[in-house]
């Protein structure tokens, strides 16, 4: 369903044309830039070949456009398609068909949200609010004569303006919202299939949208009738197909087939009962009937009816969703959500509705233009700045200035070389810090983790004399922590398994938390750092780099602790890591964000190669990488690139010896990473996986795990067994986001301890 320009010529051959089901009557127009114009009701040709010229109704006056375009750029054409089951269930219920016509109508009012026109005010154009002047066509067949109903909504280039007088249409905001666009579609369609005593099961598209399907329409049925247009061009070729298809059908009904599909391809005036026939012949040939494809989906409507949720809680999930994200959301982002997660339960208009009720009673609260948040993650990030200010002076400095300095000169001796600038600052900010946060703002390169060897080193000289200190380390991710230990000699660990687990404080010992690429960790994960750190005798040193990956959940406390003034902050600014001028002078520029300048300077060095082909660019990095030596890194932009250079590596490597030529595998457990609306859905969770719970669900309780055996789409659940084989039900578009999935596969791999490769994406 991508838009498309269209020219007048081409929009009157192809859109206001006879067909098999809809009339000429039924096409109609929309927008309440059209109803300004007087145009309602069923669309009329020639007042609509006026307007995709540019013209208005009665052909009077130019609205917009040269005439020189001569319809050139005519209109915008927002394809509105059905999954295939609503089409196959609306070619046989007429009712039913009456009312996706209708959910037409109703996708077409929220396009018309993202229609603007132009305006031009002192040589300056700029986008203004539009009425959208359109017309919905209904067409009910694909190409190849099978059941495919869709609309076409015809935008016109013609806009009304706010101050009444008309322009061409800006098309970017439509073609920027076509996934928004198709998503409202499916909401729509599939209320109207509840209204009708169907139920939908849910997938997810290439484009993240939530698609219904109705249930008890078999995947039998619904390819069936998905045909390509080739295959009928030849009747010759159509009856050797059909022969195939539909072995059980007479030669008899073969032929009749035969003329009803080339007659389809070919002849715009094919009836309804014609279609019907074709498509009664086809499911007779897989042993079914129209009868029975109806039956069995208002069975299964009948047999999944359950308790719906309201759109209010809709609304609170959808906040609940995009807060692990963003501390501070938008109106339109939380509607969306929303939208994506109540298909089949709530429309828009409900949706909108609840939204006014939340914010009404303060479940969510404005705190901006347009922009809102919960009361939990304001009393959050509340909590951690009152803390920071409130606690600035609670600790005693873990060693005096004097000694400090004597300890970081035992630690250059010890080590053979001189700390930055900034590294001892960072040091003497640390070790003399009374502040329950504290901050360390580090450029990559600068040498944060020796920082933290010499602050390690010099506790550990003290400890016998001044009591018990503890230094521990964490990091957002599992690889980050590992880095910095083996960096600082320091313990460390994952946030999150820290926060999971149980406290080990002694209730004596005075502890030192030391947060690695902070920039990283959300308010929800620092906030809950910060109480423990309160109730375990701990200062907490944040450190990071706020122009490095900000925080994947919600909030960036790391940024604005800094920027407000709020913590007490050590900068270390020095470039450690690269050891060229040349090196230096690319990370200086891209410390800088100037992009281009950095291209350049790996440019003339040879070090960018623009490889078209996927396995020549794969074969070079792989060349390269060899060719690197130890301590290489080799990054790829998605996960399949990863795995194709890994093996491609591997190779190259037994080729030259550098590893064995026998394989081993080994069975190895790998996180399934679904991200919002996909984490509620049943369909993302795959029988034989493994689930663990972020919450007491079902009987069972908080960090247990199971394995899925079941799954249901159109509950929208999964049937899990727990360690003891009994069977759980979780209602996953309730729980979803609690449950994190892993998958076990056997792993072939020859051990090398160099190789290296990050994929950026999954």
């Amino acid at each position: 369903m991508v838009p498309m320009k269209i020219g007048a010529d081409k929009a009157e051959e192809y859109y206001y044309q006879a067909d098999p089901v809809f009339s000429l009557n039924e096409h109609l127009w929309v927008g309440q830039g059209a109803e300004n114009l007087g145009l309602k009701g069923a669309v009329d040709f020639e007042a609509s070949s006026l307007l995709l010229r540019g013209f208005s109704a009665d052909g009077s006056q130019r609205l917009a456009g040269r005439e020189s375009d001569h319809g050139k750029n005519a209109a915008t054409d927002i394809p509105l398609a059905l999954p295939k089951s609503f089409s196959i269930v609306a070619l046989f219920d007429n009712q039913f068909r009456e009312g996706l016509k209708q959910a037409f109508v109703d996708t077409a009012r929220f396009v018309e949200q993202n229609v603007y026109g132009r305006q031009t005010i002192d040589g300056k154009t700029e986008m203004v609010d539009g009425k959208m002047i359109g017309s919905l066509y209904f067409h009910s067949t694909s190409r190849a004569g099978d059941a495919h109903m869709h609309g076409h909504l015809l935008i016109m280039n013609v806009v009304e303006r706010p101050d009444g007088t008309h322009s061409t249409l800006e098309n970017h905001p439509l073609f920027k919202a076509q996934t928004e666009i198709r998503q409202e579609l499916y909401s729509n369609i599939a209320a109207v299939a509840r209204e009708h005593g169907y139920c939908v099961d849910l997938r997810l598209d290439k484009g993240m949208a939530v698609v219904p399907e109705i249930s008890g329409v078999s995947a039998e049925v619904r390819d069936l009738f998905s045909k390509r247009h080739a295959a009928i061009e030849k009747s010759g070729d159509l009856a050797n197909s059909i022969r195939d298809r539909l072995p059980t059908l007479s030669e008899r009904d073969v032929n009749e087939l035969v003329q009803l599909q080339t007659k389809s391809a070919k002849d715009k005036d094919m009836s309804q009962h014609e279609m019907i026939r074709s498509h009664d012949l086809q499911l007779q040939g897989i042993s079914t009937t129209s009868e029975a494809v109806i039956a069995a989906a208002k069975s299964a409507g009948v047999a999944q009816q359950q308790e719906r949720l309201t759109a209010g809680e809709y609304i609170r999930m959808a906040v609940s969703d995009l807060v692990e994200r963003e501390s501070i959301v938008s109106r339109h982002d939380i509607l969306s959500t929303a939208v994506r997660l109540s298909v089949g339960d709530s429309t828009r208009t409900e949706l909108e509705k609840a939204f006014q009720e939340a914010t009404a009673q303060r479940d969510i609260l404005e705190v901006g233009a347009n922009t809102f948040t919960t009361p939990e993650m304001q009393r959050m990030e509340a909590t951690v700045a009152r803390i920071a200010v409130e606690q600035s002076a609670s600790f005693n400095p873990l060693m005096t200035k004097d000694e400090t300095q004597a300890a970081v000169k035992q630690y250059e001796q010890e080590k053979g070389f001189e700390t930055t600038k900034g590294q001892a600052a960072a040091i003497e900010h640390v070790l003399s810090g009374t502040g329950r946060m504290m901050l360390i703002q580090g450029d990559a390169g600068a040498g944060k983790s020796t920082a933290f060897e010499a602050v390690n080193s010099a506790l550990s000289s003290i400890a016998g004399s001044s009591g018990d200190i503890i230094i521990r380390g964490f990091g957002f991710q599992g690889k980050a922590a590992a880095v910095f230990e083996q960096g600082s000699g320091i313990r460390s660990q994952t946030i999150h398994s820290f926060l999971q687990s149980r406290s080990d404080w002694d209730g004596h010992s005075r502890q030192l938390w030391v947060i690695d690429e902070a920039s990283m960790v959300g308010s929800r994960q620092m906030h809950g750092m910060l109480e423990r750190a309160v109730t375990e005798n701990a200062q907490v040193v944040l450190v990071g780099d706020q122009k490095q990956i900000m925080a994947i959940s919600a909030g960036k406390l790391f940024v604005d602790l800094q920027q407000h003034g709020l913590v007490s902050t050590s900068v270390m600014d020095e470039v450690l890591r690269q050891k060229t001028n040349y090196t230096r002078d690319v990370a200086a520029a891209l410390k800088d964000h100037n992009m281009a300048k950095a291209f350049d300077l790996l440019d003339q060095r040879g070090n960018i190669h623009q490889v078209a082909d996927s396995a020549d660019r794969i074969n070079l990095a792989a060349e390269r990488y060899i060719a690197a030596g130890d301590g290489a890194l080799a990054v790829t932009v998605t996960n399949r690139d990863r795995v194709e250079l890994i093996q491609q590596i591997r190779t190259m490597e037994k080729f030259e010896g550098r590893i064995g030529q026998e394989d081993h595998s080994f069975n190895v457990r790998q996180p399934v990473n679904l991200m919002g609306v996909a984490k509620r859905l049943a369909v993302s969770y795959e029988v034989g996986n493994s689930v663990f719970l972020n919450k007491d669900m079902d009987g069972m309780s908080k960090g247990s795990e199971a394995l899925i055996i079941g799954q249901d789409t159109s509950r929208n659940s999964i049937t899990v067994a727990d360690k003891q084989g009994n069977e759980h039900e979780i209602m996953v578009r309730q729980d979803g986001n609690s449950l994190s999935q892993y998958r076990e596969c056997e792993s072939a791999c020859n051990i090398d301890p160099l190789l290296e490769v990050i994929g950026v994406q999954n």
